[in-house]
């Protein structure tokens, strides 16, 4: 668990050597599963998602799709949250209003695009645009924190005024609570951005984090 924990922090910090050395067990696992120890598929495959071309992304999607075990299938789709190039992921937004997974699991990768492949605007947008499907698809419990579940990837407090007026005017009063605890946690990470060293600024920066 501790390696696997320590992978996905490495690969996600970009470390060279370690998602080559994911890209090159990804390649053996298609010729060989047997090669791949079940401990290592997670970082393996979220690091080759998160660095994926068009082609890696297609050789996941396409493990997932053929995948009956539930705990890998969960694995392969989430790896598939983690591509960062808008192309791809419209790709797994597109997935959401699909027959890949069960409905509420395929709304899930709106917000998982939102914070594992850090494209909330994205998600975001593609949540607008198909907001009614997508709810329709999760049980009411679940509907309460949609919305606020893909705002909390923002870190611009005027993101919480957008989240605000749009439950106000969109939104059922149910959403209230789950709306109030999102836009405190967004206007904190804005709060917290702004105390940040401008060393690690600059390397948040660089690394499209900030």
């Amino acid at each position: 668990q501790l390696r696997g924990s320590l992978l996905h922090t490495l690969g996600a910090l970009g470390d060279p050597g370690v998602i080559a050395e994911a890209q090159k067990r990804f390649a053996a696992f298609l010729k060989d599963p047997r090669s791949l120890d079940g401990n290592l598929r997670s970082p393996v495959f979220t690091i080759v998602g998160r660095n994926a071309d068009e082609a890696a992304y297609e050789q996941l999607h396409a493990l997932g799709k053929r995948e009956d075990g539930t705990e890998q299938k969960r694995t392969l789709y989430g790896a598939l949250c983690h591509a960062r190039t808008p192309e791809l992921a419209r790709k797994t937004l597109a997935l959401a209003l699909g027959d890949d997974l069960p409905p509420k699991e395929s709304a899930k990768l709106v917000g998982r695009v939102a914070s594992d492949a850090e494209l909330p605007e994205l998600a975001w947008e593609f949540a607008r645009q198909n907001l009614d499907a997508l709810l329709a698809r999760l049980p009411a419990f679940s509907a309460n924190d949609y919305v606020p579940g893909i705002f909390r990837s923002f870190t611009e407090a005027a993101r919480a005024d957008e989240l605000e007026a749009f439950a106000k005017a969109s939104l059922p009063p149910s959403v209230t609570a789950q709306v109030a605890k999102a836009a405190d946690e967004i206007r904190f990470k804005a709060a917290l951005k702004k105390r940040l060293p401008p060393e690690m600024d600059a390397w948040l920066r660089a690394r499209g984090k900030h």
